[in-house]
């Protein structure tokens, strides 16, 4: 009896609250519960004021039928005691914990001051949902049309943006920002990490305190040096973007500074470069590498298969490979029968070895071949694994003055090591001729050698044309 009387009062009163757009307090004196229904279909043009029992701060339970809204909790305080007056329920809304609000049409506030003032909008927690269809929780905000914020301080304000974690905001339409503190400003842009920012358009970070302001741009690791910061979309890039850094920079505690660096950095026009120096962070080549290569897998190696210029030196000259072509190429040249070094026909064009002191600075050169095929050779020459190694030595002086009498020069050599001399006395510009010659009077001389010097005899009586001449000394010794 007691039910039947308390379902029919209630809905007596739920049909005056439909004519005179008020509400009924409802006290049951039993813990049974309340039932209230409405008898005819929601006015949705209705704009007649709503009438409540009860306004201001305090703790109730209201299910307003012409509203189909629905609070339960408790409001307080000089800024949350109007949360639940009539000027604040939204219709089909729900609000239910401290100091909640729903405002908007079909939202959900649950929590402690949880707000949902976006149509179809749902806030859990400390936290604030104003877009349209935005969810948000554990004191997030979500701005953005369709927009999903979580996380103490995280901000999704890009329509269809998402915001996970703590204190990350998504500014751009459709981006995402994850972890702490990331932030993605661009347009479908990603932050993923802690600190890190994605300001271009499509762009992604993955790491820490990394940056990516390029339209496609990705950066993973720590810390990347970005280089340009000019922000770009898909109509304004450019070929000399960086759209792929892979960081290594560090941060300093001993200086109290970040070290921005970068491992790896791909350009848009598909040039890399690995290190940090200017040219590995702007790569000119489509590689460029900041240290040394090291192949450690014996069955490969380094293969350059360019025909013409796949190896530069220093300047303007080039390694090269494939057929025989343009004046003053520098070339290894591989064909059926041969492996050939080039060397450009240009004078004073020369292949050079040489040997090199600790701090990399040339020792001296050990052997000249130039573009006439003119050999020298610093060292012993050695032909054959039983013959000496030898070198030449050349000394040059003038005859004594008077016949019968003798010049000397020192060689400076061990007398064991010389193994032949020859001496030649010019006789004039066109005429040069050895020692013991005879055909015609006036040329004869004879010379000797011993441990210090060598010298070169005028015969008595027979040398007048050979005085106070040129002569040149040519010694063969082993090492």
């Amino acid at each position: 009896m007691k039910y039947t009387f308390l379902i029919a009062w209630c809905c007596l009163f739920n049909t005056l609250v439909t004519k005179a757009q008020s509400s009924i307090l409802l006290e049951p004196s039993k813990d049974n519960g309340i039932f209230s229904k409405r008898d005819s279909a929601l006015n949705l043009q209705s704009n007649l004021p709503i009438i409540l029992p009860a306004s201001g701060a305090g703790t109730r339970l209201m299910w307003i039928p012409s509203l189909s809204a629905f609070r339960v909790g408790t409001v307080t305080g000089i800024y949350s005691a109007d949360n639940w007056n009539a000027d604040s329920i939204g219709r089909f809304s729900i609000a239910g914990g401290l100091n909640t609000k729903a405002t908007g049409y079909c939202s959900i506030a649950l929590g402690s001051s949880a707000s949902a003032t976006g149509n179809n909008s749902v806030a859990l927690g400390v936290s604030s949902a104003l877009g349209l269809d935005a969810i948000a929780m554990a004191g997030a905000t979500a701005f953005g049309s369709n927009s999903v914020a979580a996380g103490m301080f995280s901000e999704a304000q890009g329509t269809f943006s998402v915001a996970l974690g703590r204190g990350n905001i998504s500014l751009g339409a459709s981006s995402v920002a994850l972890g702490s503190y990331a932030k993605a400003n661009g347009d479908y842009s990603i932050a993923a990490g802690s600190g890190s920012h994605s300001f271009g358009e499509s762009s992604i970070t993955l790491g820490q305190g990394l940056t990516a302001y390029k339209y496609g741009g990705i950066s993973m690791g720590t810390f990347n040096n970005p280089g340009n910061t000019t922000v770009t979309n898909y109509s304004d890039y450019s070929y000399s973007d960086r759209i792929f850094q892979l960081g290594n920079g560090v941060f300093d505690s001993l200086e109290n500074a970040i070290i921005y660096s970068n491992a790896l950095t791909v350009i848009r026009n598909g040039n890399v470069g690995i290190g940090n120096t200017v040219a590995a962070l702007a790569p000119g080549e489509r590689l460029v590498i900041d240290g040394n290569v090291s192949v450690v897998d014996a069955a490969k190696g380094i293969r350059l298969s360019a025909n013409f210029s796949p190896l530069l030196t220093k300047t303007s000259d080039v390694f090269t490979s494939g057929a025989y072509q343009n004046l003053g190429r520098w070339g290894l040249f591989k064909d059926t029968d041969n492996f050939t070094f080039g060397i450009p026909a240009i004078t004073n064009k020369t292949f050079r070895f040489v040997s090199y002191n600790d701090n990399s600075t040339i020792s001296k050169t050990v052997l000249d071949i130039n573009q006439n095929g003119n050999v020298s050779v610093e060292g012993f020459s050695k032909l054959g694994s039983s013959a000496p190694a030898i070198k030449v030595l050349k000394l040059t002086g003038t005859t004594a003055a008077t016949q019968g009498t003798y010049t000397s020069i020192a060689h400076g050599l061990s007398l064991s090591k010389i193994l032949s001399v020859e001496v030649f006395v010019s006789v004039s510009a066109t005429v040069k001729h050895g020692r013991g010659w005879t055909a015609y009077g006036g040329h004869q001389f004879d010379f000797y050698i011993d441990s210090t010097v060598i010298q070169i005899l005028n015969i008595a009586g027979n040398s007048s044309s050979i005085l106070s001449k040129p002569y040149t000394v040519l010694i063969t010794y082993e090492q």
